[in-house]
């Protein structure tokens, strides 16, 4: 079996646990950092390596809907919505309690700095659970319709 087919395998094996249990996996959430330069760089790069995979499940939910339009797909579609949500606020308030806006302005490249302020804007995040719930599902029910 190539490496490929087992990690899809692997996903589609655990992808009912990851979201039933109703909080992110404990590696998807933000280490401990310091307002320092160092650990900006190093926070963005284990953002990066962790969203890649967040990401993934999130596609991979929204691929089985996609190709799958049943209730239950679509229910695990909004539950990695909510997920992506979790994760995104879970670093977007670390990266606000974290990083001054003075360090981050006194990042060399300019690319890290869009990228942590970018990470700090909560977006959907912002919202109550509930609310999450009802943005996406009604987003998830508009796309069925269309």
């Amino acid at each position: 079996m190539a490496a490929g087919q087992k990690w899809l395998l692997w996903l589609i094996t655990l992808w009912p646990l990851l979201l039933s249990s109703g909080a992110l996996p404990a590696h998807w959430l933000p280490g401990e950092y310091e307002n320092s330069s160092s650990d900006a760089l190093r926070f963005l790069s284990d953002y990066n390596s962790t969203a890649e995979e967040v990401f993934s499940f999130a596609v991979f939910a929204s691929w089985n809907f996609d190709t799958n339009l049943t209730d239950y797909n679509s229910r695990l579609q909004v539950e990695a919505f909510l997920e992506f949500d979790d994760f995104s606020e879970a670093w977007g308030l670390k990266a606000k309690t974290v990083f001054s806006d003075e360090l981050i302005d006194s990042l060399p490249d300019r690319k890290d700095r869009v990228m942590i302020r970018g990470i700090k804007i909560l977006g959907s995040a912002n919202l109550k659970k509930n609310e999450r719930e009802e943005v996406g599902s009604t987003f998830f029910f508009f796309f069925k319709v269309t």
